[in-house]
């Protein structure tokens, strides 16, 4: 099940014209890192201000920063464990900014009760990637993909603030979001982990 993710193919080729331009430029990976976490930093801020578009800007920006700077780095042939490491820090933090976004929705608009809902989903939408990082340390490729990756989390929340400026109640659709994420993440993470275990036996 590998979700929105199977589209990165078609992702990166829409994106190869910065990958060479990057490429001739000599520009660093770690700049579009950079770029992906402004993006989840944009998209949170659009979540707070319940601005569909800006949230979706904001996603996309994300997305094209994480396929970015794993593609200019092949390009460059200057990948690295730094910059392994580096990737998953962004990951991580536009994840952050995104739900921050959430959980000061949650906590101005609905109540304390809906913004710790979205703070366990912010701590549990990183158990793929925790699962995924195992993996790759004990030598396995590193996984991705769904069912619900980042890049479901990210259009997922484009979705949830459609919905809420459609007039859908707002702690309704803010709970049903966060139990989204727990038990989304919870799947992919076991999904991934049992990938992982099949590849640790043909080792």
């Amino acid at each position: 099940m590998r979700g929105i993710y199977g589209a990165k193919h078609w992702f990166s080729r829409v994106l190869s014209p910065f990958t060479r331009m990057a490429v001739s430029l000599r520009l660093s990976p770690d700049l579009f890192t950079i770029i992906g976490v402004a993006g989840g930093v944009l998209a949170g801020i659009g979540v707070f201000q319940l601005q569909t578009w800006l949230v979706l800007l904001g996603v996309v920006i994300r997305l094209a920063g994480a396929n970015l700077d794993g593609a200019v780095a092949r390009a460059r042939n200057v990948t690295s464990r730094r910059g392994f490491w580096v990737n998953e820090l962004g990951d991580r933090l536009a994840d952050m900014a995104l739900f921050a976004g959430f959980f000061c929705l949650a906590g101005t608009r609905v109540g304390t009760w809906v913004s710790l809902f979205q703070l366990a989903a912010l701590v549990l939408a990183a158990a793929p990637t925790l699962v995924s990082v195992w993996g790759h340390s004990q030598g396995v490729e590193r996984v991705n993909g769904g069912p619900f990756g980042k890049s479901e989390r990210a259009f997922g929340a484009v979705l949830t603030v459609l919905l809420i400026q459609l007039g859908t109640p707002m702690p309704l659709t803010l709970e049903s979001w966060a139990v989204l994420v727990v038990f989304g993440s919870l799947l992919t993470a076991e999904v991934r982990a049992r990938k992982i275990s099949r590849e640790l036996n043909r080792l």
